[in-house]
């Protein structure tokens, strides 16, 4: 079990009355989410993750870890946006020292 997996164990478990949460638990058949569940679960964890989760991404989850993958390719999505910001700011400051050099 990864890190997000586990973490995600965690925050399903704290808002599911049950039995322990495990990657490969169905979200519908074992931990007992419906469609209204999962929406709500959706919010709960785009705050406890800083992540932005898309709804049809989510809609084709099955399991805890097919969620726990969504995640993690949500937050890598996240990085690269925020690192290609970085560099096009980087890129504008440069530019713009360049210019007053020049002038």
């Amino acid at each position: 079990m990864n890190a997000i997996e586990t973490a995600l164990c965690a925050v399903i478990q704290r808002h599911q009355v049950g039995p322990a949460v495990l990657p490969e638990h169905r979200l519908r058949e074992d931990v007992g989410l419906d469609s209204l569940d999962l929406g709500e679960m959706v919010l709960l964890i785009e705050d406890e993750f800083g992540v932005r989760l898309e709804a049809d991404q989510v809609k084709g989850c099955q399991t805890v870890r097919d969620l726990a993958e969504v995640i993690q390719t949500g937050r890598q999505l996240q990085e690269k946006t925020e690192i290609t910001e970085k560099a096009r700011t980087a890129s504008s400051s440069v530019n713009s020292v360049s210019s007053c050099s020049k002038s």
